[in-house]
């Protein structure tokens, strides 16, 4: 989904009685990632995530269109367009 639909999606999210939910920061999408991992980069013990891009809530600095995102393939994390499609992981 596109990164203003990922951040309407938490915040809409109602799950287990919370309705609290938000896309995270970058620094918290970033540290899920486990980097010991691979394919996907995080303990499927908690968390159902594809070795895809997911988006965080945070804004790239340099180009006010992108926000962060991070791989869970292998924990990367880079940058991307706002219109372009990735998926979302909700936190509270």
């Amino acid at each position: 989904m596109k990164w203003s639909d990922a951040k309407g999606y938490c915040s809409s999210l109602s799950l287990d009685g919370y309705s609290d939910w938000r896309l995270p920061k970058q620094e918290e999408l970033y540290y899920l990632a486990d980097r010991t991992k691979y394919k996907p980069a995080i303990d499927t013990n908690y968390f159902d995530i594809k070795s895809s891009w997911y988006w965080s809530a945070t804004g790239y600095k340099n180009d006010s269109s992108s926000a962060w995102i991070v791989y869970f393939g292998n924990g990367d994390d880079s940058w991307d367009k706002h219109s372009l499609t990735n998926f979302a992981v909700c936190v509270r």
